[in-house]
């Protein structure tokens, strides 16, 4: 499997207002309310090659901190950590994007997503 990039980092919250006013003020990340396509509104921006979120916690989301890493073949590679035992924590979902995301648990109990853009 060949994991392409750090992709994007998800943060989610029961109180997102609160907890994107922090990154944003206190920190300094780039984020602005959005709603797009079949994603929930939420915060967003983009910290060098990172897309970075802020999303209301909602169950199945898969933790309060979610990195998110790129890969060619999402296929190929959900087939592989299956192969080595990586339990999937998210069926592959289709976005309205042009992006296929599937999610998986770590041996702690983090969880973490692969995404496959498709070519349009």
């Amino acid at each position: 499997m060949e994991i392409l990039r750090l992709s994007a980092v998800t943060f989610q919250s029961d109180d997102p207002d609160r907890l994107a006013t922090f990154y944003r003020d206190k920190i300094g990340l780039p984020l602005r309310w959005d709603q797009h396509g079949s994603v929930r509104p939420h915060y967003e921006g983009d910290l060098c090659d990172v897309h970075l979120a802020v999303l209301p916690a909602y169950p199945g989301a898969g933790g309060p901190v979610v990195a998110v890493f790129r890969v060619r073949d999402l296929d190929a590679a959900i087939a592989e950590l299956r192969a080595k035992g990586v339990e999937m924590a998210l069926k592959p979902l289709a976005l309205d994007e042009g992006m296929t995301v599937a999610g998986f648990t770590d041996p702690d109990g983090n969880n973490f997503r692969l995404i496959e853009f498709r070519e349009t």
